[in-house]
């Protein structure tokens, strides 16, 4: 009965504005907790510059190179290691294949780059996803 419930509130909440159902949406996965805007645009600029560098050509000279560097830097920067696990954790063995993606005599075979390509966009995915299961949020300070 609390299940129908939940679906006759979202049903019914469709119908009024859109933004009012997205943070409808966002009250029941996070329970009320508040997202901080400048970490959730942080992290979706540091997914979509990780994909970029996952699908983008390989060469030491391009582009690629330097928004890898300039996005493990920024994350670091300013979340260091710990405060935003969610992407330090996979971005570590995402650097390593993308490290493997450099070097010559790896990339000689074609189905390396696939595999490298395909487990680097997993890895990008399972930072998303755990990015939306565990947001930084705003704690309230406890009531005294």
């Amino acid at each position: 009965s609390n299940l129908s419930q939940s679906f006759v509130g979202i049903a019914s909440s469709c119908r009024h504005s859109s933004k009012s159902t997205y943070i409808f949406l966002a009250s029941i996965m996070w329970g009320g907790l508040r997202p901080i805007p400048s970490r959730l645009v942080l992290d979706i600029a540091t997914l979509v510059s990780l994909l970029y560098c996952a699908v983008s050509s390989p060469d030491v000279t391009s582009n690629n190179t330097t928004v890898l560097l300039a996005t493990v830097f920024t994350t670091i920067a300013t979340a260091g290691m710990t405060k935003r696990w969610t992407l330090t954790f996979p971005m570590l063995p995402f650097l390593v294949l993308q490290c493997l993606r450099r070097v010559a005599f790896v990339m000689e075979w074609k189905w390396a780059g696939v595999f490298i390509g395909s487990l680097s966009v997993g890895l990008i995915f399972v930072s998303a996803a755990l990015s939306v299961l565990f947001p930084a949020v705003e704690l309230t300070s406890p009531i005294p």
